[in-house]
């Protein structure tokens, strides 16, 4: 039986972290990265997907050279989305073409091979590799409602090199709201809406809803290893807090009409703020596991847990609160860096890079 973790009254040491250095937006132009790892040298490996590149960062933040196209031959990309190192070579997922591509030392492709969840509307989200078996859960369903809200399940499974899956379990996914405009149906985004939080590395995996703190951690076999118990209060939202973000959400539209900005301004709130925000599995195995995003927050609280389930301390990293798309800012994690992306008031990405203290 796994061992079950308590997050209840917990005493940690708050961790000590500075600023080793920030990437310049106009010496490193980036555009919408979707990803990053440490490498072995200390530097950066970003999926940019505003160029369908990759680009790598020397250990001084400085660009060492980008990789791919836009295309769809080998080594082309149209929706780069996901990656990681494995040993001495790198795969990199492309959402669009269903294609998970291999590259060598020198980022030479070595083999491609298209990987499906068995949906044409639902994408894959690739969490780690085990050998050559994919670990993934799905991503967010294209299907577009008139009206209404809708959770869908997701399984987290392994997908093997001969396209068959194994099944590990099924959590709830994001909570989605509709609407539709004379321009047609339109997704709202939920106030606090629940989601699926998961993360992997080297094999393993840790996964939740953002409902509870039960967090479940799997080796690369889809063995149960250790799971969490909490039942923290849930906290009120207040209503200059649901002003706040949904100005936000206004700001983030894509397509400003009076029309969209309405269904956007005026969509469904939870009455309570999520008690788990964000997962991520470093380099070394620890579990880190970040506090909802919210409204005018510059830091958010990471709890870390060692490879066994084991609390061993807290950090407040540099947060910036985006109400969509909601991605989480830390990138990746090594023994001793941390990796942020963060935006400036101009909206340009940059990355900065943390030593722990």
């Amino acid at each position: 039986m796994a061992d079950v973790v308590s997050l209840e009254g917990l005493d940690l040491p708050e961790w000590k972290v500075s600023r080793l250095l920030r990437t310049d937006p106009d010496a490193v132009p980036l555009l919408t990265v979707e990803d990053g790892v440490f490498l072995p040298d200390g530097g950066l490996l970003l999926v940019n997907l505003g160029t369908s590149e990759l680009v790598r960062l020397g250990p001084d933040g400085t660009e060492v050279r980008r990789i791919g196209r836009a295309g769809d031959g080998p080594g082309e990309f149209r929706w780069p989305s996901w990656l990681e190192l494995q040993g001495e070579s790198i795969a990199v997922y492309d959402k669009a073409l269903r294609r998970l591509t291999t590259l060598g030392p020198e980022f030479e492709v070595t083999h491609t091979r298209r990987v499906d969840g068995g949906d044409e509307f639902i994408p894959l989200a690739p969490l780690t590799m085990a050998g050559d078996t994919l670990i993934a859960v799905h991503g967010v369903s294209g299907h577009v409602r008139s009206q209404g809200e809708i959770r869908d399940t997701t399984p987290l499974y392994r997908g093997f090199g001969d396209g068959t899956l194994d099944t590990i379990g099924l959590w709830p996914g994001e909570e989605r709201a509709f609407a539709t405009v004379p321009q047609g149906r339109l997704v709202v985004p939920i106030v606090y809406g629940r989601t699926l939080v998961a993360s992997g590395r080297n094999g393993a995996t840790v996964i939740s809803s953002t409902d509870s703190l039960a967090i479940r951690r799997y080796d690369r076999t889809g063995r149960l290893l250790w799971r969490t118990g909490a039942s923290a209060p849930p906290e009120e939202v207040g209503s200059r807090e649901v002003e706040a973000y949904r100005a936000a959400l206004v700001e983030a539209l894509p397509l400003r009409t009076i029309d969209t900005e309405t269904a956007w301004s005026s969509g469904p709130v939870r009455s309570t703020v999520p008690p788990l925000g964000a997962l991520l599995l470093d380099s070394a195995g620890r579990t880190w596991i970040g506090e909802a995003s919210r409204p005018g927050q510059r830091r958010r609280r990471w709890t870390v847990l060692d490879t066994d389930g084991t609390p061993i301390g807290r950090v407040r990293l540099p947060s910036q609160f985006r109400a969509w798309p909601n991605k989480v800012e830390l990138l990746d994690v090594s023994a001793d860096r941390i990796a942020l992306l963060l935006r400036t008031d101009l909206d340009e990405e940059f990355v900065e890079v943390w030593r722990i203290r």
